[in-house]
């Protein structure tokens, strides 16, 4: 591994090298560009830092690479995490919503419904819910059947979900008028 690593860094002092060059090549170009005094000296100076420009973008793009390689290799975590998955937080690796959940909480809000009215929810109707749900977000979703399904307060759900206490008041209340806009708007939930 350690070859590795003084092999990349050595690629990466000879790209810098060369981008260096390049550098000095381009220097009196920009120099005659900017005293040219005609459109055609100044079009035909450009076409000349045209490859020389577009070498050195490769060869750059090359060395952010390569940096980005050996930080990797020095750190054994890709760049920019702050912190590995392995050392987080049992809250911060737990996902709260699981899909799977869903016919679980319907069912249990089902129950409800059924206590409530005294008959069981036909097939019909179990469409209607889904179709009524079928445009929130995951998280409107999340936060609607934990409050309306479960039961659970505002606060249980923030804290569950690792959020504030108002971001769930603003989710369940935009989860409320999407089901009041497809209530209104779609034909097949017209019936509800």
């Amino acid at each position: 591994m350690t070859e590795l690593l003084a092999s990349y860094e050595e690629t990466k002092r000879q790209l810098a090298g060369q981008i260096a060059q390049l550098d000095k090549v381009l220097e009196p170009l920009k120099e005659r560009l900017k005293t040219a005094e005609t459109k055609q000296e100044r079009d035909l100076i450009r076409k000349q830092m045209e490859p020389v420009k577009l070498h050195k973008n490769a060869l750059a793009a090359s060395v952010s690479d390569l940096e980005y390689s050996i930080e990797w290799l020095r750190t054994g975590y890709p760049p920019g995490y702050r912190r590995p998955m392995e050392r987080r937080s049992i809250s911060q690796r737990t996902k709260v919503w699981d899909p799977q959940w869903m016919e679980y909480l319907t069912a249990y809000e089902y129950e409800f419904e059924t206590a409530e009215v005294g008959q069981p929810l036909t097939r019909e109707e179990e469409w209607k819910i889904e179709d009524a749900l079928r445009n929130l977000s995951e998280r409107e979703r999340q936060c609607y059947v934990l409050h309306h399904a479960i039961g659970m307060s505002m606060q249980s759900i923030a804290y569950e979900m690792g959020i504030k206490k108002g971001s769930v008041q603003v989710m369940l209340r935009r989860a409320d008028q999407k089901i009041a806009f497809n209530k209104a708007n779609n034909l097949f939930l017209l019936c509800m």
